[in-house]
């Protein structure tokens, strides 16, 4: 059965391989299904890091409208 979905091939090394098959077998889940839970949950974090990052950058610049937690509560 054909998918919509891209492909992508990786090389893991045995011990990731195990933590994979150990979480599917868990969550009752294809191997697959959890490494794209797995990499998107990495994803969202790097994203939060660099809007962190680029957050931080324009505070420190001085810009004006960045709100700081405080007054963003408010």
């Amino acid at each position: 059965m054909p998918t919509l979905k891209k492909r992508i091939n990786i090389t893991i090394d045995k011990e990731t391989d195990k933590i994979l098959n150990l979480l599917a077998k868990k969550a009752n889940v294809p191997k697959a299904t959890i490494t794209t839970r797995l990499l998107n949950d990495a994803l969202e974090l790097e994203e939060d890091f660099r809007l962190g990052d680029t957050a931080e950058q324009r505070r420190n610049d001085g810009s004006k409208y960045i709100l700081d937690r405080d007054e963003f509560w408010k």
